[in-house]
């Protein structure tokens, strides 16, 4: 069957530092054990090629521990990037990609999910969201000014596409389309290539 691995967020430490798991269709779930204790397990988590990926966010010392997992249960670290406010991960083309904002370096990739190289985007977004589909790359700015970047050679260069007023807080891709929801407005854009 299916495992399903999300973080909680813990109301005694205000940290996202508990990670949990189901085996059955989220009827109970169990804390996961053996990832690095230090560490702050935002929402950057993702499964893909037969693999759990975890990029640890926030900042100082306990960001940015990676780990992955074949099953959601039993867990290995990875190689440690450089700490920031790591904050999205998605993959694509036999990529792993995850964003930050703040300071360089901001993009960090791994064709593995165990193995990680940082670099820069040339851009810094705020509270980002980053998702694959159809070839392209989109990165989403959601912080008072909505911007977006796209990449069409796996992250090598960056292209800006859209800027406007407002607080887009989620960025999807399903069926062919990126679906971006403003919160502010409470309206609902898609596009099949992240321009149009």
């Amino acid at each position: 069957g299916s495992t399903y691995v999300q973080e909680i967020f813990d109301n005694n430490t205000g940290l996202h530092n508990t990670t949990v798991y189901s085996t059955d269709n989220g009827a109970t779930w169990t804390t996961a054990t053996n990832l690095p204790a230090t560490a702050i397990w935002a929402d950057n988590i993702m499964y893909a090629n037969g693999k759990y990926v975890y990029v640890s966010g926030s900042s100082g010392t306990s960001s940015g521990n990676t780990a992955y997992s074949s099953d959601g249960i039993t867990w290995t670290a990875g190689t440690t990037i450089t700490s920031n406010y790591w904050q999205s991960i998605d993959y694509g083309n036999g990529k792993f990609m995850c964003i930050a904002f703040s300071t360089t370096p901001n993009l960090a990739y791994s064709t593995n999910g165990t193995s990680w190289t940082t670099t820069n985007l040339g851009f810094s977004p705020n509270y980002a969201k980053i998702r694959y589909g159809n070839g392209v790359w989109l990165v989403m700015n959601n912080y008072g000014v909505l911007n977006y970047w796209r990449s069409t050679n796996d992250g090598a260069s960056w292209s800006s596409t859209l800027t406007s007023p407002c607080y887009a807080n989620t960025l999807y891709y399903a069926n062919g389309l990126f679906i971006i929801n403003d919160s502010s407005a409470g309206t609902t854009f898609v596009s099949p290539d992240g321009l149009t």
